[in-house]
Formats: C-alpha cells, sequence, structure tokens
C-alpha cells in the first residue's frame, strides 16, 4: 500500500514511516524540516504543507492509497504558530485527500480528553472531531489515535480492516 505521512520527521511521524516500511508499504513522508538520516521511507520531500500548490504536488507525485497525519506534538511550544500550522495542513490535507478519494486517513493525535485548556489541545480536539465529521459525510475510512492508544498495534489493525 502506498502510504503518505504529514508530518514524518516528528519523533511520532519517523516512528510510524519505520513501522510501515518494515512492513513492506511504500512510504513517502512530507514536513518542513529535514528528515532524519536512519528513517527508512521511499522518499521525502521536504515542503511548506500550508503552501497548496506544494500539497498538490505533493498527492500527484504518491498518489496515497493511505495517509498518516501527524501535526506538532503538545510539547511543542504553545503558540498561536503551531496551532495554525496543525490546522491548515489538516484542512488542506483532507481537501486533496478527498479530491483523490484517498480510501484511509489516520490521524495520530496530540491530545485526547473532552476539555481542552490550551490553544494546541484545541487545534487537535477540533481535528478529530472533523475527522469524524469528513468520514460520515465522504465515507472514508479514518481512526483518530490518541496518546493512551498503542499506536502500532492501532495502526496494523487498521490497516487490515
Amino acid at each position: 500500500m502506498k502510504v503518505l505521512i504529514i508530518g514524518s520527521s516528528n519523533h511520532t511521524g519517523e516512528k510510524i514511516g519505520k513501522f510501515l516500511h518494515s512492513r513492506k508499504h511504500i512510504v513517502y513522508g512530507a514536513d518542513r524540516i529535514e528528515q532524519a538520516e536512519d528513517v527508512k521511507i521511499n522518499k521525502f520531500f521536504k515542503l511548506d504543507l500550508r503552501n497548496k500548490d506544494a500539497m498538490k504536488f505533493l498527492f500527484q507525485l504518491s498518489r496515497p492509497e493511505m495517509i498518516v497525519f501527524c501535526g506538532n506534538p503538545l510539547e511543542s511550544k504553545v503558540s498561536f504558530v503551531v496551532v495554525d500550522y496543525n490546522y491548515q495542513i489538516y484542512l488542506t490535507m483532507m481537501v486533496y485527500a478527498m479530491v483523490q478519494n484517498v480510501p484511509k486517513i489516520i490521524v495520530v493525535s496530540g491530545f485526547e480528553g473532552d476539555n481542552p485548556s490550551n490553544p494546541i489541545e484545541v487545534s487537535w480536539y477540533a481535528i478529530g472531531l472533523l475527522t469524524e465529521i469528513f468520514s460520515k459525510a465522504f465515507s472514508l475510512h479514518s481512526v483518530v489515535i490518541y496518546p493512551k492508544d498503542n499506536l502500532f498495534k492501532n495502526i496494523k489493525k487498521f490497516i487490515e480492516s
């Protein structure tokens, strides 16, 4: 399966890339910062993912069958720049996922719960809700994986479903 990891340079994105590559998936990674040398993916793109043309280019080249979204985690400095970056990339990604009929979406959330207390938690909460809404409205197969969940067990189960 061809998989596109958005946010492949953060710690979680790198681990997911290695996990999927070890299972013989074709893995594409994209982020605004450099990919670590030891990450085993098929192709990495350093792009400003807020840019719609960059995202369109990425989707045209990778033609993903599944997308994994790993935005900035909660450990990042709490700022409106990080919130805007996560949210803007997520929305742009979802537009191209729907245009290209990508059937599977995984969101690796940086927050769980019902009471967000800072701007980053609010953006993750909104991303989780939007994933549910997009899935129902456009018949997408999606899952939101939260910090307490077993990441790789949930990814494996989702791929097999």
